[in-house]
């Protein structure tokens, strides 16, 4: 090969190689598009002003919530009468909760969502400063954390049908499924937050102080749901997947709860599904995992913070991939593998003895809990009447809380006679058997 020949094959070459190169870029193109397509799409609620400000307080009140969650049982597992005192203050709270839940859905349609919301965080914002009085104060008798806890559960109980029932109130249809991935995630992202901020703060101060904060943080929240237009978003239902009724013929928009409950076969399994998986979750998060830590691992609070704030991550990560992944096939029998996966993560805790792999576990555990609970919260939403919605997810949070009180009054009392590992393991069968015998209904194979 001659001077000119080689210099025209290393042109050539230059050139092929520059052609490569465009033709790898162009094909990265589609793919970043696709992506900054993902985060718009998931990101577009942040838009609305309403929403934006319903999402900003509920974050700041989640973050409260968060360093309740780990100032209450350090305090009564430091000092203030240990697992079974817990357990029966945890029931203090958990039992007005389960039965208010059914007048706040009723409440929530009556009312509008926003309303009831705003009234019962203002109450919670006193009944929380009155508590934090009353550790800081000293000793309090066990009978006075049980009064407070009981109105706190109270309030709760009215709030929550309407937390869960106000998104369709402020977004489309359409923005539904990133609005309920954006909610999910912040309450995960507040726990993260304040359970390591809480860690710290009750390591280095003390529990009362952690539940002061608690109580300011209700205070911004009812003042961001004050400032929220009064008018709800009025929208048509969606068709209902016929399968979610016995006789095949659809959900009737005018018909009451009742009839509803008694037609859609998809929520009567649902409702049981949800009972026998929060029996196990109230005992497991409630008194078996700081029992765990502070008994076992002795990892101190700021190792119980950080575990909670595996989870917490996990879930972030979960919801927001939920969000971002549209529409999904097969979108119920995906969300029970998750939650089925979320079970056997939960079970292997008790047998790890480090807390750096229990957070790994946490973090695996809770993915699967921010996928599925955006998932199934999208589903009833867009699938059954939205003039119903308020009293459907009153009903699905009594049965949720119902067995709370049940579920933290018996792992008192287990945890307290034989351990913690007995709770874990229970948890991952009461999870994982409703899921698996709901991938086998058509009611969830036709969603």
């Amino acid at each position: 090969m001659n001077a000119d020949e080689q210099q025209t094959h290393l042109i050539s070459s230059e050139k092929q190689a520059d052609n490569g190169d465009k033709v790898m870029d162009s094909s990265r193109l589609p793919m970043k598009q696709s992506w900054l397509r993902a985060a718009s799409s998931m990101l577009a609620p942040l838009r609305m002003r309403d929403y934006l400000l319903l999402f900003s307080g509920q974050l700041i009140s989640n973050v409260g919530d968060a360093f309740h969650m780990v100032a209450l049982p350090w305090f009564m597992l430091s000092g203030g009468g240990g697992a079974q005192a817990l357990g029966i203050v945890l029931s203090a709270y958990g039992i007005p909760r389960a039965g208010a839940v059914l007048l706040g859905g009723s409440l929530s349609d009556r009312l509008r969502p926003r309303r009831l919301m705003l009234l019962t965080d203002i109450a919670r914002a006193l009944l929380v400063g009155v508590l934090a009085f009353l550790i800081l104060a000293g000793h309090p008798p066990l009978w006075s954390l049980c009064i407070v806890s009981a109105l706190l559960g109270t309030f709760a109980g009215l709030f929550t049908p309407a937390s869960w029932s106000i998104t369709p109130d402020v977004l489309p249809d359409d923005y539904l499924q990133a609005g309920n991935a954006l909610q999910t995630g912040s309450m995960q992202i507040a726990t993260v937050l304040g359970s390591s901020l809480a860690g710290f703060v009750v390591s280095r101060f003390q529990s009362g102080i952690a539940i002061l904060i608690d109580a300011v943080s209700y205070v911004v929240s009812a003042v961001t749901l004050a400032a929220m237009h009064n008018g709800a978003r009025k929208q048509a239902n969606k068709p209902v997947v016929e399968a979610l009724v016995d006789d095949g013929e659809g959900i009737d928009t005018s018909m009451t709860f009742w009839q509803l409950l008694r037609t859609s076969r998809y929520l009567q399994i649902l409702l049981v599904m949800v009972i026998f998986m929060n029996m196990g979750n109230g005992a497991t998060f409630g008194v078996a995992l700081p029992a765990f830590v502070h008994d076992v691992l002795k990892a101190g609070a700021n190792g119980y913070g950080f575990i909670l704030a595996a989870f917490s991550v996990g879930a972030v990560v979960g919801a927001l991939s939920a969000g971002a992944l549209g529409k999904i096939p097969h979108r119920g029998m995906v969300g029970l593998v998750f939650f089925l996966v979320q079970s056997i993560a939960i079970g292997l805790i008790p047998f790890l003895h480090n807390v750096v792999v229990i957070c790994c576990v946490m973090l695996l555990a809770g993915t699967m809990n921010g996928l599925g609970n955006v998932i199934f919260i999208t589903m009833m939403q867009q699938v059954l009447p939205r003039h119903l919605l308020g009293r459907i997810m009153s009903a699905l949070a009594f049965a949720n809380f119902g067995s709370y009180p049940l579920s933290v009054a018996l792992g008192g009392s287990l945890v307290a006679h034989s351990g913690v590992t007995l709770i874990f393991l229970a948890d991952t069968v009461l999870i994982g058997v409703p899921c698996v015998f709901g991938l086998f209904q058509r009611e969830f194979q036709a969603l």
